[in-house]
């Protein structure tokens, strides 16, 4: 089994969802490849960390009002039409109802795609703090830790020296979030790390910039026309905004 392979069964696997002979395959391949293994690790600990950061909340009365208003509405003709069509339609009515009620709960509790980047970006960060292997190039020269990512990813990352203005390069390193390989870019504030994540930007239209908390991090994130940014540390808030406008002045100068 090649990696490409065992990068995209990773999912089912940690969930319990691949048949025999697949999980043997994959297996033996884990067995083998400290990449894949390290993946497996990460998407485990991400299960885990939205299993217990989730938040479950009670429906606001406007919203149960609302569902049982349209329930109320439609229960009238359905018991009218019962004689008429039998247990069948009767069936189906509810069905309906179940669906309906399904659905609501569904777009309550699913994460959007930013909180799972988030959650991602999170669990990596976290995971390369505890493992000490914060940048698999420990360099601050941007003219060593630069072409340091050739061959190892399919773009070149913007990459900044920004040791005067008080968050000096530390390395960089390939990391993996949301099933797809980006560039993590690693500078420190004092004794605090702050990880850049970079991959190309998709859409190819520049996006504000949004801020979240999770788990004691702040995670900023915005996009130009070419990439995609997520920045995530410890450090207070206004530092990480001052990281991102020295960031952002580098860039602009580039």
């Amino acid at each position: 089994m090649r990696c490409t392979e065992s990068l995209r069964l990773l999912d089912a696997y940690v969930d319990g969802e691949l048949d025999p002979s697949q999980a043997l395959a994959l297996d033996d391949h884990l067995k083998q490849c400290a990449t894949c293994r390290d993946e497996q690790l990460r998407i485990a600990q991400l299960k885990e960390l939205v299993r217990s950061g989730a938040r479950y909340q009670r429906a606001p009365a406007s919203l149960r009002a609302a569902v049982t208003g349209q329930l109320g509405h439609r229960a009238p003709r359905w018991r009218d039409r019962i004689g008429q069509f039998g247990w069948v339609q009767h069936a189906v009515a509810y069905a309906a109802v179940a669906a309906l009620a399904s659905g609501i709960t569904l777009r309550l509790a699913v994460p959007s795609a930013y909180e799972l980047t988030a959650q991602s970006i999170v669990a990596s960060h976290t995971r390369a703090l505890m493992a000490q292997q914060i940048a698999s190039v420990a360099s601050s020269d941007q003219h060593t830790v630069k072409p340091w990512f050739n061959g190892k990813i399919d773009f070149t990352p913007p990459v900044y020296d920004l040791a005067q203005q008080g968050f000096p390069l530390v390395g960089g390193r390939v990391d993996y979030v949301n099933q797809r390989v980006v560039a993590a870019l690693v500078y420190q504030r004092r004794r605090h790390y702050i990880d850049v994540y970079v991959w190309p930007n998709d859409v190819g239209r520049a996006a504000a910039l949004h801020e979240t908390a999770e788990h004691g991090f702040t995670v900023l994130s915005w996009s130009d026309r070419e990439f995609t940014y997520f920045t995530i540390s410890d450090v207070n808030s206004d530092e990480l905004h001052e990281f991102v406008s020295t960031l952002g002045a580098a860039a602009r100068e580039g």
